[in-house]
């Protein structure tokens, strides 16, 4: 599967931090409880994660970015592609959905530019750091937009994988996901009419 690394300018960065920022605020002010499993980041900085994972994928399809700051996420998607709906998501080695999530019509996967995922991808980019980020793995400013899978492909192949006491969750390996190269046909054969 061929990854396409994605970099980001200095403005973009700084409007998606903003942009984290302002959503972890407002989910902070509220009351709302964090649904995060990663103990290395904070609510903030995941929410830039995720954001730049949004951003990557954007970019690539030439789409709008759902940047609505909303209590009660993004209802399972996060950006539109001829009519489908998309959900991004961001992990540093494979696809981990919780069980039932898979609720748009695909889902691609992001991956952090580091340097283990820089190398099983053979690129040769020189990683910059991100300075915002405390988690070593997601420290690079470049994102890798790894492939993605329809929802029915997703419920044939994916199983049901516990990490570190974590509650279960829907997983597929990074190796089964469709290159991005096939998106745009499957969107024109698959797009509602």
């Amino acid at each position: 599967m061929r990854k396409i690394p994605v970099g980001f300018a200095d403005k973009e960065l700084q409007d998606l931090r903003e942009l984290a920022k302002a959503r972890n605020d407002k989910k902070e002010n509220a009351g709302v409880s964090s649904k995060k499993v990663d103990g290395e980041m904070t609510d903030e900085q995941l929410h830039y994660v995720g954001l730049k994972a949004e951003r990557a994928v954007a970019k690539l399809l030439r789409v709008g970015m759902n940047t609505d700051n909303t209590y009660d996420g993004d209802g399972g998607h996060d950006l539109m592609y001829n009519g489908l709906t998309v959900d991004v998501k961001c992990s540093q080695m494979d696809l981990k959905i919780p069980p039932g999530k898979f609720t748009a019509d695909i889902v691609v996967l992001v991956q952090p530019y580091s340097y283990g995922v820089q190398k099983y991808a053979g690129l040769l980019w020189k990683p910059i750091e991100d300075v915002f980020v405390d988690k070593p793995a997601f420290r690079w400013r470049n994102v890798l937009v790894s492939g993605w899978i329809d929802r029915a492909t997703f419920a044939e192949k994916h199983y049901m994988r516990s990490f570190a006491g974590n509650p279960e969750v829907e997983f597929l390996e990074a190796t089964e996901l469709r290159p991005m190269a096939d998106l745009k046909e499957y969107a024109e054969n698959h797009a509602p009419v």
